[in-house]
């Protein structure tokens, strides 16, 4: 996706070191407040950081936004934060007793091959935090579940075994929750897939969509790394750890929470619900979840709550806030909310990309596997920088002193086919329709995106979609061909009509 990035000679530059035009641009378009905790121009926050007290008592939870193709910076974020005892999960065995039930890929099997971060959650020399607990403390993943939807007979005893061995109160297992590819890396981080395993996994997907396009592919790309991933006990696992978003649209747009899963396969579906990007994903508006029609889950729970009980929750974007700020979702302040107390890029460093950059290239991989690594070190980066100015580490710590996996070198820049010239051009062309939707509602000063401005932005994202993959694009009355810009406006009408007629 150099076109959107600009020439790969511009990227480069870009890429060693940002722009201080770039870095004024953004800091100009951060809105007040936005600035995050321990940043030295920050204002009126707390003194203590509120994740002290709930790291303490073993109520931390994690919530992972949407960012599709940008998930690297979700990879290194939890990868840091279970290194320095933060994020305590599940053992990472589950990838080995999946090849061993004839379910195994070569992505799956690097479980045993890969160097696993710290399983016990034990900090750095010297750190006061870590896991490793006798499971005493108030922390409870009881209640708060899906009751509506059956019952849950609750953890087996080997899962309940591999969350005694976490550390930390009640369960030991932190809360996670997530939307879209936030719900993929939540699945993830609960089911016990290492850092490696998940960033192989999403290399594989990155070469699948470079080869053969991304646009109407989502469901096959993303379904086939679920299934070659997942162990054969990933309900159990995920029930009343992992909270997955989807958006339900009848009566109105809403957030479903699921955080109790039924069987494996019913996890998948509910993942493959909160990804699915209208039109985008599959070629179809909408996808039926336990029979109800059903959208992406960032649309409407960018940042959803853990059902889980929790005092605190860490809140990691793989966008910057001053994006989210302009983001053309219905939950926009919600999201908001507290962002600056979180992780997102651009918090500690400035971040040179555009939301309309950062949009496509969450739509469709990057060309330059040199993003991809940027992501990752900066999710890694960040992390440190956040715990850190949250006071849970009593000196400063290195990346060098964790064990962390070592990524592979960038390959050459890929040059793309006549398929990923397609998902290039629709991945840009609805990165542009939404980040001008979200712009607009920013011009009026609005904080919240209305439901039918958010319908609209939708709508309009996959029509322009269709339109530059070189579908049939809408016409004018008569028959006159219209410009893409006006093409986009009037699907997005006709679209945006008929998702509010559209019953379960």
């Amino acid at each position: 996706m150099a076109g959107c990035f600009g020439a790969p000679a511009a990227f480069r530059r870009t890429f060693s070191s940002p722009a201080t035009a770039a870095a004024a641009a953004a800091a100009a378009e951060a809105p007040k407040g936005s600035r995050s905790f321990g940043d030295h121009r920050a204002v009126s926050l707390p003194t203590r950081h509120p994740a002290l007290d709930a790291h303490a008592s073993g109520r931390l939870a994690i919530s992972f936004s949407g960012g599709g193709f940008l998930l690297p910076y979700f990879i290194g974020v939890a990868e840091v934060l279970e290194a320095l005892g933060v994020l305590r999960r599940a053992g990472p065995q589950c990838g080995a007793a999946h090849a061993q039930h004839g379910g195994g890929t070569p992505h799956a099997a690097h479980s045993t091959a890969s160097t696993p971060t710290s399983g016990t959650g034990s900090g750095p020399p010297g750190s006061t935090i870590g896991g490793g607990g006798d499971g005493s403390g108030p922390g409870s993943l009881t209640g708060g579940g899906d009751a509506a939807y059956g019952k849950h007979r609750g953890l087996t005893t080997a899962a309940a075994a591999a969350a005694g061995a976490g550390g930390g109160g009640g369960s030991g297992l932190t809360p996670l929750a997530g939307s879209s590819a936030g719900s993929l890396i939540a699945a993830s981080l609960a089911c016990g897939l290492t850092p490696k395993q998940m960033y192989d996994s999403f290399l594989a997907s990155v070469h699948d969509c470079r080869t053969n396009g991304s646009f109407k592919r989502l469901e096959e790309v993303v379904g086939g790394q679920l299934e070659a991933t997942l162990p054969p006990d990933a309900a159990e696992r995920c029930s009343r750890v992992a909270t997955i978003g989807v958006t339900r649209l009848w009566p109105r747009p809403r957030t479903k929470r699921v955080s109790v899963f039924t069987s494996r396969d019913d996890l998948m579906s509910a993942l493959k619900a909160s990804c699915h990007i209208p039109r985008y994903f599959n070629g179809s508006f909408t996808t039926s979840f336990r029979g109800r029609s059903s959208i992406d889950g960032g649309v409407t729970a960018l940042l959803p709550v853990p059902a889980a009980p929790h005092d605190f929750l860490l809140k990691v974007s793989c966008f910057p806030r001053h994006h989210v700020a302009k983001l053309p979702v219905l939950n926009r302040k919600a999201a908001l909310r507290s962002l600056e107390l979180g992780i997102s890029p651009g918090a500690y460093e400035p971040w040179p990309y555009t939301l309309q950059d950062m949009m496509a290239a969450a739509l469709h991989p990057h060309a330059d596997d040199r993003f991809l690594l940027q992501l990752l070190e900066t999710g890694r980066s960040d992390a440190v920088r956040w715990v850190e100015a949250a006071g849970l580490l009593p000196a400063p710590v290195r990346l060098t002193d964790l064990k962390l996996f070592a990524p592979p070198p960038p390959g050459p820049v890929h040059e793309p086919g006549r398929a990923e010239k397609a998902s290039e051009a629709a991945a840009a062309a609805a990165a542009g329709a939404a980040a001008e939707a979200g712009a607009k509602a920013d011009r009026r000063g609005e904080v919240a995106v209305g439901g039918k401005d958010a319908a609209a932005a939708v709508a309009a994202a996959a029509e322009a979609a269709e339109a530059a993959a070189g579908e049939q694009a809408p016409a004018a009355p008569g028959g006159a061909p219209l410009p893409p810009g006006e093409a986009a406006a009037l699907g997005a009408a006709a679209v945006g009509a008929a998702l509010t007629k559209h019953k379960a």
